[in-house]
């Protein structure tokens, strides 16, 4: 029979070792415990974070615009008379022409814009095509006293005559460095693409010229677009 001190001895150390092992496995659980509570934390925040990112995306509209900027502005003059392809599809869009007509000493040099296909521009009284500022709405009912049409747009008349100052007519006649927009659609498919053509008149340089900046189409049919956006 053991002595009641070893009995005692052997009891503490039993207690001991179940203090130290309780100890340990509380250990273990909270560590386990801390590293799901930051698991949780971390996936909490990358699921708002996608969330958030998810609404953002969706609240930020789709442009549908097809843009052409060259690398060069094209220059529309009596001896050059550029053809534009505002849709990429390899296929031309609009060309200009001038033509020249003598009557009375009086030379009238007439410039156009040539729509190709089934393309159209805004003719006024079926003569002029319209010239329209920044920001303005294009679309199908972009008329006013104009007209969609796939005749050819007389863009500038130079009257000239010997002896005489040369007398500017037509829409696009103001000698500025201001640039307008020329209201345009494509048809493919019976369907109407809208877009503009951004240019500007300028005769100083001694001769009669349009600057080509830019063109644009809307990707979408029937969709409006506004000049210069």
């Amino acid at each position: 029979m053991k002595p009641p001190c070893a009995i005692n001895t052997q009891t503490k150390m039993y207690k001991a070792y179940k203090h130290m092992i309780a100890s340990s496995l509380l250990k273990n659980k909270f560590i386990r415990m801390k590293k799901n509570f930051f698991l949780y934390v971390g996936l909490s925040l990358s699921l708002l974070a996608c969330i958030k990112t998810h609404a953002k995306l969706e609240d930020t509209p789709e442009i549908h615009v097809n843009y052409t900027f060259p690398v060069k502005d094209s220059v529309f003059t009596r001896a050059a008379t550029p053809s534009l392809d505002l849709d990429k599809d390899g296929r031309s869009d609009f060309t200009f022409s001038v033509e020249m007509v003598v009557e009375d000493d009086w030379k009238y040099t007439h410039y156009y814009i040539v729509p190709k296909n089934e393309n159209e521009v805004i003719l006024l009284e079926e003569i002029d095509a319209q010239a329209i500022d920044l920001g303005t709405i294009i679309n199908a009912t972009t008329k006013i006293n104009n007209q969609w049409s796939n005749n050819k747009g007389l863009l500038l008349e130079v009257q000239e005559r010997a002896g005489v100052k040369p007398v500017w007519t037509g829409n696009w006649s103001t000698n500025t460095l201001q640039k307008h927009y020329l209201p345009v659609r494509l048809k493919k498919n019976n369907k109407f693409y809208y877009g503009w053509i951004e240019m500007h008149y300028n005769s100083s340089t001694g001769k009669d010229q349009f600057v080509i900046s830019s063109t644009a189409v809307h990707e979408l049919p029937d969709e409006e677009i506004k000049a210069g956006k």
